[in-house]
């Protein structure tokens, strides 16, 4: 597919397969140069423009979702009647094929897996996005082990642009919670609800209701209990029995508030120490009253001797128990430091100490690069019972600041508009300029609306003036250097995925210093043609796009 100043940014490789809404391709992003999922819409869709455009809009919406869980959107568009996704390409088994293979799960398996999911869920509601569509067929599994849930935004299209979802529902009934098949739209309530539907077929290998009929199966989301888990699964934890009997409760009202709460039950109940045995209390026996006094003492040694026993039993039978609880306790285990790890090699490193991890959030780090675990909770070092979770912050590097733009100001005053702005001024150099007053910044590096990390250096060259000898007006030509050659560009490009509101730069670098030769905030999929050039027999383009060099070429 092409952008519409001619230049292909899609060039499909193949097809991958088609399911009732997208038909789906293997093709290649030429300007990302990476493999990309293309997803087509079906014509039926396609010829609803309100339907169309709804889709492309909750796409958009979708575009913001950032966390490591989530099937990223890379762009959304149209050309001609093909409306599209291009989605990052994902591991080619779904959860679905999953179970169908190994279901039931075991316990500590499914749970890794469905706490993935909830992150992924959590993070999309946390930014206004439910899903509303959440089963299996959407769950994919990488070659890693990681999940990636997809298809955010769909199911709010429907809702939105108000068109039939019977296929939608149709495809989705065995997860829907009561209300959606009564033409609610998604929420974090039903997403919450679906999820305790994948929870119940993870443990079990069935899904709650099942009829021979979608009408059928909707009548049992709405007025039945769904069969206890243990009947199907006797391994089934009763503590997971009311975890998920919490999320398919009938009223929205009853379930979970948010995902978060639902993480956040699941990890204690899985950091709880396990209860005490119950001690067996015996039962009594009743004693006919022996008549005369070798009766009384046969009966008395009788009594004591059962006594005894009895005693010894209950003795033997409460060290048993003790010994039993001993033995299958969790055991203590010290959290092991995997600060400065990659994700996967943290997880790793958990999981052979027999502990589970969560990336509980993102933030900025100016000494842990990207990807890479800042700290624990617990730290490291601490002793946990096995079978944990361990929530770890991941860094997304040093966070970049938009360096402000200091040139014709006092050298105190771009001192202190970098300082506000939490950068440190470096290096002031001096040189003579023709223009800027003496005294005053003339040049800065890293230049004027880039990004730069914060707490890095800016350095600032100050102007000493005129030089002795130069002309004092444009029109004098006493020592002025002929100009260099003029070199021109025409320069096309397409605004990628990503943020709603991008700043894209051109900086030219020639014989007369840096200078912006564009500078404007654009969406993701905005189309730019303009023509640049310099003088000078070199003449340099620099392309940013929120402050990151993404193109850097040399005019001829």
């Amino acid at each position: 597919m092409s952008d519409n100043s001619g230049q292909y940014r899609f060039e499909v490789i193949g097809k991958i397969g088609s399911g009732s809404l997208f038909t789906v391709y293997r093709a290649r992003d030429l300007l990302l140069n990476k493999p990309v999922a293309l997803k087509v819409l079906r014509r039926q869709y396609a010829q609803d423009e309100g339907f169309a455009a709804a889709l492309k809009d909750c796409g958009r919406r979708a575009m913001k979702l950032t966390d490591e869980h989530v099937g990223r959107i890379l762009a959304v568009g149209q050309e001609g009647e093909h409306v599209f996704q291009a989605t990052e390409l994902l591991g080619e088994r779904t959860l679905h094929e999953l179970l169908v293979a190994e279901a039931p799960l075991q316990q500590d398996r499914a749970l890794s897996l469905f706490l993935q999911i909830c992150t992924a869920v959590d993070h999309a509601h946390r930014r206004q996005c439910p899903h509303g569509d959440l089963r299996p067929h959407n769950v994919f599994l990488t070659d890693s082990g990681r999940v990636k849930v997809a298809d955010f935004g769909v199911a709010s299209a429907f809702s939105e642009a108000k068109v039939s979802q019977t296929d939608a529902l149709l495809r989705s009934i065995h997860y829907l919670a009561p209300e959606r098949t009564q033409g609610a739209p998604a929420s974090v309530a039903a997403d919450v609800y679906s999820l305790g539907a994948l929870l119940y077929q993870m443990l079990t290998g069935a899904v709650p209701f099942d009829a021979v009929s979608p009408l059928s199966i909707a009548r049992k989301h709405a007025n039945q209990p769904p069969a206890p888990m243990q009947s199907l699964n006797p391994r089934v934890a009763q503590t997971m029995e009311e975890v998920v009997r919490r999320c398919l409760e009938k009223d929205p009202r009853a379930r979970y508030p948010s995902v978060d709460a639902l993480i956040t039950h699941l990890q204690a109940l899985l950091t709880a120490p396990p209860a005490d045995p119950r001690e067996m209390a015996p039962e009594r026996g009743t004693h006919r009253r022996p008549r005369g006094a070798r009766h009384w003492a046969v009966g008395a040694l009788s009594s004591i001797v059962t006594s005894v026993v009895f005693i010894a039993l209950c003795g033997g039978l409460a060290f048993g128990a003790f010994w039993l609880y001993r033995r299958s306790a969790p055991k203590d285990i010290e959290v092991p430091d995997v600060i400065g790890k990659t994700r996967s090699a943290a997880e790793a490193d958990l999981q052979r100490a027999g502990l589970l991890l969560r990336v509980a959030r993102e933030e900025y780090s100016a000494e842990v690069p990207t990807g890479q675990v800042t700290h624990t909770e617990p730290a490291a070092g601490m002793r946990v019972k096995e079978g944990r979770i361990v929530s770890a912050v991941l860094s997304r590097g040093a966070e970049l600041i938009l360096v402000p733009d200091v040139r014709q100001a006092s050298l105190q005053r771009a001192k202190d508009l970098l300082t506000q702005v939490e950068l440190v001024p470096g290096e002031v150099r001096e040189d003579y300029d023709e223009v800027i007053p003496e005294g005053y910044v003339s040049r800065q590096s890293p230049p004027a609306r880039s990004r730069a990390p914060k707490g890095s250096q800016v350095a600032l060259q100050v102007s000493k003036g005129r030089a002795a000898g130069a002309p004092a007006h444009e029109g004098d030509t006493a020592d002025v250097q002929p100009p260099g050659p003029k070199k021109r560009a025409r320069i096309r490009m397409r605004v990628p995925a990503g943020a709603e509101r991008q700043e894209v730069r051109f900086l030219i670098s020639d014989d007369q210093g840096d200078h912006v030769a564009y500078e404007k905030v654009h969406a993701p999929g905005d189309e730019i043609a303009k023509t640049v050039g310099g003088r000078g027999e070199q003449v340099r383009l620099r392309i940013f796009l929120d402050g990151k060099l993404v193109r850097d070429k040399s005019l001829e």
